[in-house]
């Protein structure tokens, strides 16, 4: 189902420029994580505007929505049709990365400013959290899954030390368990078969790649600079780039908004 009547919380920032953000968060994440955006003077010019995806935040919850990532993306085609806004950048974290594409791709040339694609899963080798979440029937994930998945998220992962991971599953804990495992399952499916990267190389409008310094892979490395993409690495940051190294994040998020042709004034 394409979710009829579901309605996305979120949090809305006005600029002084007629540039609009809209942000997508990652897999049980919420639209807070793009907080620090909302928090410092550097984007006042900006309308930043920051979803809550179903069963994530304070948005609907429905157990009886698919939660795939083509079903996400039609409601928030929805909501930016609905909205007042003429011309929008879409710039999606981890899960949001793809959510962002899929929309980019079904919405008029026109609506869309720019897409920046802050370490959006792009292949199969981005779906290791996922994967865990995916590999559990999703009874026995709602029943006892999510909550070991929970406890071993906030010892920190690979990538993304301990003080780091308990922001994020502060969000994690609220989520709907059968929103984070559908997701998942989606996830999993188009990360694998979804041909995520012609599909974001083939995107006619601007378009960036941010990365973690931590968790950048020499090999996506090399396929950004092949394929003629605008690419950021966050220093001295994992995949919560956002959380870890604000600074680094608002001066990469800025570098791309001018490559891009925003205002910064």
């Amino acid at each position: 189902m394409t979710g009829e009547g579901i309605k996305l919380a979120y949090r809305e920032k006005p600029g002084s420029s007629g540039d609009v953000v809209l942000c997508i968060h990652g897999l049980g994440d919420a639209g807070s994580s793009f907080a620090p955006l909302f928090e410092t003077g550097l984007f006042s010019h900006l309308t930043l505007v920051a979803l809550d995806m179903p069963g994530c935040g304070k948005s609907a919850r429905p157990s009886d929505f698919s939660y795939s990532m083509e079903d996400q993306a039609e409601l928030v085609c929805r909501w930016i049709e609905q909205s007042d806004y003429e011309k929008i950048t879409l710039a999606g974290h981890s899960m949001g990365g793809i959510i962002a594409l899929f929309a980019a791709e079904r919405l008029p040339r026109e609506r869309i400013a720019a897409f920046i694609n802050i370490e959006g899963n792009l292949g199969p080798e981005d779906c290791f959290f996922s994967g865990l979440i995916a590999s559990w029937a999703e009874e026995d994930f709602e029943k006892e899954g999510f909550f070991g998945i929970l406890e071993k998220l906030r010892g920190g992962t690979p990538h993304d030390p301990k003080e780091v991971m308990e922001k994020y599953t502060a969000n994690f804990a609220k989520a709907l368990p059968r929103a984070i495992y559908r997701s998942s399952v989606s996830l999993m499916l188009e990360s694998t078969h979804g041909n995520l990267k012609e599909r974001f190389s083939a995107l006619p409008c601007p378009k960036a790649f941010i990365s973690g310094e931590r968790s950048l892979t020499p090999s996506l490395a090399r396929w950004l600079e092949k394929n003629h993409i605008l690419h950021f690495t966050v220093p001295q940051s994992g995949h919560f780039m956002m959380i870890e190294q604000q600074e680094n994040f608002y001066e990469v998020f800025l570098r791309i908004l001018e490559k891009t042709g925003k205002t910064l004034g």
